[in-house]
């Protein structure tokens, strides 16, 4: 309950700009499908294929084209936030802000999305039967889903802090793995 009520004041404290994002996420992520010209219009664009057919055909009143697409959503969206320690301070806080306003814009189109973060648990460890002091070491990978595709909670997002390094390479595949 105590991320659902910091959730309800986060929320409230962005709402205003979530209609702008919402503006802006939907121009940017309507996809055109179904594009295609429909021709033997009586209005639109000469179609110049058309064209010998009006010559050949006396009283041909159709040449024209017009181009028609049915937009549609059919879109997800992953977001995938940076957790490490440089992340500390107002930085985490503004991921969390914006992860809020983009969570409620794109709940509010309909579309469906996951937010998920990425740090490495902050234990250096050699690599199993490797004793060389040369060899590189290597942390454990600390993956989170703050809100899966598949739910409507929000509220994860609330547990969103800067803990150890960074893994960029690993955490972007794994993050497009789930996507795809």
């Amino acid at each position: 309950t105590y991320f659902r009520d910091e959730y309800s004041t986060v929320r409230q404290r962005i709402m205003h700009i979530v209609r702008p994002v919402t503006r802006a996420l939907e121009r940017a992520l309507k996809v055109q499908e179904n594009a295609r010209w429909r021709l033997e219009q009586e209005r639109g664009r000469l179609a110049p294929r058309l064209l010998a057919k009006m010559a050949s055909q006396p009283g041909y009143r159709t040449p024209f084209g017009q181009f028609q697409r049915e937009e549609t959503k059919n879109v997800s969206v992953e977001i995938l936030v940076d957790l490490s320690g440089s992340m500390g301070g107002q930085k985490i806080e503004t991921a969390r802000l914006t992860c809020v306003a983009l969570t409620e814009a794109l709940s509010s189109m309909d579309i469906e999305h996951e937010i998920t973060g990425f740090t490495t648990d902050g234990e250096t460890r050699m690599p199993p039967g490797n004793s060389s002091a040369h060899l590189r070491w290597s942390e454990k990978l600390d993956l989170h889903v703050f809100k899966g595709f598949e739910s409507k909670n929000k509220t994860g997002l609330m547990a969103m802090e800067s803990k150890a390094n960074n893994a960029d390479g690993e955490s972007v595949m794994w993050a497009a793995k789930r996507l795809a």
